[in-house]
């Protein structure tokens, strides 16, 4: 006979799914990366406000009506303040991970179509500078940094679900 009893309650209760392994850091992740996700988001809107040339040489190397330009970049500071403080205040909101993939996945498709082209400005997405002298690198490297932050979305919402 072994020493070691059985209880049988044990075998009868469903084991828990492990989702990660360190279940404090995950939830810290769940709750830390939408919110500095919307502060980076206000940031870059406030920059826009700041200085609107870098959008502005993106809208008329794109070929958008001159008149329709102030328009344009007022409304990609209203989307970017919106869906920032929205990340912020209310993260779990219904659609909302949705939405920001949808404009970061507009973003991306913009500095895809910046970097195919030899002429392209850049659009100092992110900062009232420029990180490399070349306006193509600066768009590569906002391609990745989007597609990170659209999987890490997607990861967030399969995760929540």
């Amino acid at each position: 006979m072994s020493d070691a009893s059985v209880n049988l309650d044990e075998l009868h209760r469903r084991p828990r799914p492990q989702r990660f392994a360190l279940p404090r850091l995950a939830k810290l992740i769940e709750t830390a990366f939408p919110r500095a996700l919307g502060a980076m988001l206000l940031w870059a809107a406030s920059l826009k406000i700041w200085d609107e040339s870098g959008v502005t040489r993106v809208l008329e190397f794109d070929g958008l009506p001159q008149t329709l330009i102030p328009l344009a970049v007022s409304a990609v500071i209203v989307v970017e303040s919106a869906l920032g403080m929205l990340l912020i205040l209310r993260p779990k909101l219904r659609g909302l991970t949705t939405a920001t993939v949808v404009v970061l996945t507009a973003y991306t498709a913009q500095l895809a179509y910046l970097a195919a082209l030899r002429e392209a400005p850049n659009c100092v997405c992110l900062g009232a500078w420029t990180a490399y002298r070349a306006a193509r690198f600066d768009s590569l490297m906002g391609i990745g940094r989007n597609v990170c932050l659209i999987l890490a979305m997607l990861l967030l919402r399969a995760h929540s679900k």
